[in-house]
């Protein structure tokens, strides 16, 4: 029987591990998966820190195809599971508001607003300042400090302000 250790016990390990054993499953051949995380605390590591956010439009070009096929894997994992029950698995669209006024996202969708009256905001690869140290942070999903809530605001060290975006 063989054996496969696979290092690591987040999304990637355990995305790995699932696979493998469904293909061994449907090929009738018995082979032993051993799962092994080296650290001793839960979400402490690079899937722990992005609290299951996944981001799509993160991807370069030469990889986007691998990352929708991972958002499609992630769906499908999601429908056959009950993902949205037992993990909260929740797709989402972001937008984002341009200098212009042009509302963009993740989708087809584009609208022209006049902003005349309101401050430009800056786009979702950046943020803006409110109230001194506090950050607009406006993703779905989680961003590794609040798991689960929108529209969020929060303190964030500098060392974590990353660009904000929305997969699923």
């Amino acid at each position: 029987m063989p054996d496969t250790v696979v290092l690591g016990g987040g999304i990637i390990g355990l995305s790995t591990a699932y696979y493998l054993a469904q293909l061994s499953r449907e090929s009738g051949t018995e082979h032993a998966i051993h799962i092994v995380e080296p650290c001793p605390q839960l979400f402490s590591s690079a899937s722990g820190k992005a609290g299951g956010f996944l981001a799509k439009d993160w991807f370069n070009p030469t990889m986007a195809p691998l990352g929708d096929l991972s958002f499609r894997l992630h769906r499908e994992l999601a429908e056959k599971h009950n993902g949205r029950a037992r993990w909260g698995y929740s797709p989402s669209i972001s937008y984002s508001l341009d200098r212009n006024g042009s509302v963009k996202g993740d989708s087809d969708v584009e609208s022209e607003r006049d902003l005349d009256s309101e401050p430009p905001l800056t786009p979702r690869s950046e943020h803006r300042s409110v109230e001194g140290e506090q950050e607009v942070r406006e993703e779905a999903g989680s961003n590794g400090y609040t798991a689960g809530q929108t529209n969020t605001t929060e303190a964030v060290p500098r060392h974590h302000r990353k660009k904000s975006a929305v997969g699923g």
